[in-house]
């Protein structure tokens, strides 16, 4: 039985007709990313990330991840998660053709010795990748992350798998410890650009 309780849900699989709906969660999650403020930078210096770039790198990874089976929505599409199962690693042909065409190419060539620490960090043993967990404004707080999280935490569980993910924004950190998650590295793209992998045994 799980060791952490969350207020009840309705967490289901993510359906194709669901995909408009889980870009605009994850878009709307993510508006305040460090990391993908720093990617995504505006040409003239204001803050925050370009939003048809955003877009474009949602759309990409709601695309990836929702034919592999284990994409799942809380609430009807209020916070989404993009998980990868065991032995399977979702297409990166869209998402590349996203970070080449959107990302400067000098922020790419300063950025590589880290882009390569973060892809050798996660493990090259069977795994849960946990890609993203997001969820909208109005349903943060609610307990809906920790609802996702639990519904594959406790395959992980009864399987004897590990769960593995990166996260890009300190206040998330926090939540993941509480799952059983451990930070493995911490990797600066910039001064408050850090992105920590972490790795969570089963129990």
């Amino acid at each position: 039985m799980s060791s952490y309780i969350t207020p009840p849900s309705d967490v289901r699989f993510a359906l194709p007709a669901d995909r408009q709906r889980l870009t605009e969660t994850l878009i709307e999650a993510f508006h305040d990313d460090p990391l993908q403020q720093f990617m995504f930078s505006r040409a003239d210096g204001e803050a925050g990330a370009r939003p048809e770039a955003v877009r474009r790198f949602m759309l990409a990874e709601v695309e990836s991840h929702v034919s592999l089976g284990h994409v799942y929505v809380a609430n009807d599409g209020a916070a989404v998660a993009l998980w990868e199962p065991p032995g399977v690693v979702a297409d990166g042909s869209l998402l590349e053709e996203v970070i080449f065409s959107e990302i400067a190419e000098e922020t790419l060539t300063a950025t590589a010795d880290q882009w390569g620490r973060f892809l050798e960090c996660r493990p090259e043993f069977p795994h849960f990748y946990l890609g993203m967990l997001g969820a909208c404004d109005a349903a943060r707080g609610q307990g809906l992350g920790s609802a996702l999280l639990e519904r594959v935490l406790a395959v992980c569980d009864a399987e004897g798998l590990p769960s593995y993910l990166e996260s890009s924004n300190v206040r998330n950190v926090g939540l993941y410890l509480r799952h059983g998650y451990e930070v493995v590295e911490e990797i600066e793209f910039a001064p408050d650009v850090i992105v920590r992998p972490m790795l969570r045994t089963p129990r």
